[in-house]
């Protein structure tokens, strides 16, 4: 792994201004200006790459964003269907790669990486929890209105055995074979 950038190891401050000057589309050169009167020392090349390497940086973020809302906008038209439980085990596999390649890296990981990976992996297995509470009740909701329409049509037909007088015999038949309620 490369050492870190000349950028990324200034002040706090002063590289949260350059970020900033980034996502309001300035140049080099106008960062480079504006980091003058700061008395801030970088090389046009280093904030070249380092400008570079953050715009790449935001515009892999804007399209998963892109994509996030997509798969959103889906999930939101169709919350039981099958991309509802897909894109929580799709995170948990990129989560589970990211925890792989940590491993076989050979810098020794800071505990705050470490942090977040963990509270990635507890907050995906509570969206999993949560996507299987959605789900059963979902099925208890889908069940109370199966329920109800089998009752509105047993009443129906109640009705229409007495006003045609039927028998129950035949009450039966229309009961099994055509409304499908034993």
């Amino acid at each position: 792994m490369g050492r870190k950038s000349t950028v990324a190891v200034l002040d706090e401050a002063i590289v949260g201004e350059v970020n900033r000057l980034i996502r309001m589309g300035r140049t080099i050169d106008d960062i480079l200006a504006a980091l003058e009167p700061l008395g801030v020392d970088v090389s046009r090349s280093a904030m070249g790459r380092y400008v570079k390497s953050a715009r790449q940086s935001m515009e892999q973020y804007t399209k998963a964003q892109d994509v996030a809302r997509i798969w959103m906008e889906k999930f939101g038209a169709e919350p039981s269907s099958d991309v509802s439980r897909l894109l929580p085990q799709m995170l948990e596999a990129v989560a589970h790669r990211t925890l792989e390649d940590m491993a076989e890296a050979e810098d020794i990981k800071s505990p705050e990486e470490v942090r977040v990976m963990a509270r990635a992996l507890k907050d995906l297995n509570g969206a999993k929890k949560g996507n299987i509470d959605i789900e059963l009740k979902m099925r208890e909701v889908r069940e109370a209105e199966r329920k109800k329409v089998l009752d509105a049509q047993e009443a129906n037909l109640q009705q229409a055995v007495q006003a045609q007088g039927m028998s129950e015999e035949q009450a039966d038949f229309w009961r099994r074979k055509i409304l499908g309620i034993d």
